[in-house]
């Protein structure tokens, strides 16, 4: 007869979980650090080996970069992948990463199948998680792919957590526009 030692089940539907949500006034400020000049805005770029390039029809998307003097977003990001990881039961060291505020306008094509786990800094990366900051757009859902397409449409403020190497994507933005934060908890590459 076999012997195993049994795995801890998580609460969370296909690994993707609401680990909390934040307030009105909370969401305002973040959204108030894209105004911040000390937070980088670039183009949202597509990672395939070494290079880095600019493709809209795979990633169409503004991104910017949080200053690490932010430190109360990073703080709020520890909170919420420590809560993640309850059910996950991921070897997590911190943040190594500094997190991004996206942007999807009207019109954009939204970000097809990826992963967030990948080369470099990338590599990582065990928890994803994405605070949604204005749901007030049509499209823009976030989509999971496990025997089948899994679609979330979180409201503003919702706080999503799931591990790196599921495959999701962001469909395309048909009015208004998609803001959300963005970040990674990283550990010792998966093995």
């Amino acid at each position: 007869m076999p012997i195993a030692m049994p795995p801890n089940n998580s609460s969370y539907q296909l690994g993707v979980g609401k680990v909390e949500t934040i307030s009105e006034n909370d969401i305002q400020s973040l959204c108030s650090l894209m105004q911040e000049p000390d937070n980088l805005q670039v183009s949202g770029r597509v990672n395939r080996g070494k290079n880095s390039l600019l493709n809209k029809s795979i990633r169409d998307v503004q991104v910017w970069v949080l200053h690490e003097k932010f430190t109360w977003v990073d703080e709020w990001i520890i909170r919420w992948g420590t809560m993640a990881n309850r059910d996950f039961g991921l070897q997590v060291t911190g943040l190594i990463e500094r997190p991004q505020i996206l942007k999807y306008n009207k019109g954009s094509t939204g970000y097809n199948w990826h992963y967030d786990i990948g080369d470099g800094d990338a590599s990582n990366r065990k928890i994803s998680l994405s605070v949604i900051l204005d749901d007030k757009c049509e499209g823009g859902e976030l989509c999971f792919f496990t025997d089948g397409e899994y679609t979330l449409s979180p409201v503003a403020g919702e706080v999503i957590a799931f591990p790196s190497f599921f495959s999701h994507r962001v469909k395309p933005v048909t009015d208004g526009c998609r803001l959300a934060l963005v970040a990674w908890l990283s550990g010792e590459p998966l093995r």
